[in-house]
């Protein structure tokens, strides 16, 4: 069980290291989101093309819902807080 719990602790770290050193806010946000929605779904979708092909396109709607809304969440929580000091003092300065 220990060597279990290690291994999880390992993916999860790696995972998050492999979100944090993306150059870019959006390389992070699609690092923190792709795992979970677009590998999956390109898993799904290519069983699907093979057992049910009229599946494919309720796959690719669902799991892109769920990836804007995954992508909207990390935004929210990163960056929304620097968006509106930038836009309060980008208003301030057009006042003046």
């Amino acid at each position: 069980m220990n060597h279990i719990s290690t291994a999880i602790g390992l993916t999860i770290i790696g995972y998050v290291l492999f979100a944090l050193v993306a150059s870019s806010p959006s390389d992070r946000i699609d690092r923190v989101c792709n795992p979970a929605f677009v590998w999956p779904e390109k898993a799904l979708v290519s069983g699907a093309k093979i057992f049910a092909p009229s599946a494919v396109n309720d796959i690719n709607k669902s799991f892109g819902s769920g990836r804007a809304r995954c992508r909207a969440w990390v935004w929210g929580v990163f960056y929304e807080d620097e968006y509106r000091a930038l836009l309060k003092k980008t208003n301030e300065a057009a006042k003046k």
